[in-house]
């Protein structure tokens, strides 16, 4: 069976830790739904910035998971899965600055707007 923590026994700073955590995953999952249907793999920008968000979010999520099963084989797969998030997120943060160095060299992209291009 599943233990999960006493929450009682948090005092005020890790409430707060959990708290915006909780907040930062539902600001994800609340940009990722108004976005799956915007042309955002269209261009390298468009899934650069999905994919940070999407990993962003589960960070946050991680932290409300962690306090709610801190210990045990969960928290073991949970360990796991957040190193996994924080490299993604390192790989994204070089892609980022070669974003940037290809931006001030004329090379990144334009972004495609599909929508646009079906009118015409």
């Amino acid at each position: 069976m599943l233990a999960i923590a006493d929450l009682s026994r948090l005092n005020w700073s890790q409430l707060a830790n959990l708290t915006a955590s909780a907040l930062i995953a539902l600001s994800c999952i609340r940009t990722v739904l108004v976005y799956r249907r915007a042309p955002w793999r269209s261009s390298r920008v468009g899934r650069h910035m999905m994919t940070v968000t999407v990993s962003i979010g589960l960070l946050g999520a991680y932290t409300v998971a962690s306090a709610l099963w801190p210990a045990g084989c969960i928290a073991d797969v949970l360990r796991i899965v957040r190193v996994a998030v924080l490299i993604t997120l390192a790989v994204l943060m070089h892609q980022r600055a070669r974003m940037v160095a290809d931006g001030r060299r004329g090379r990144l992209e334009p972004i495609r707007d599909p929508m646009k291009e079906s009118q015409q």
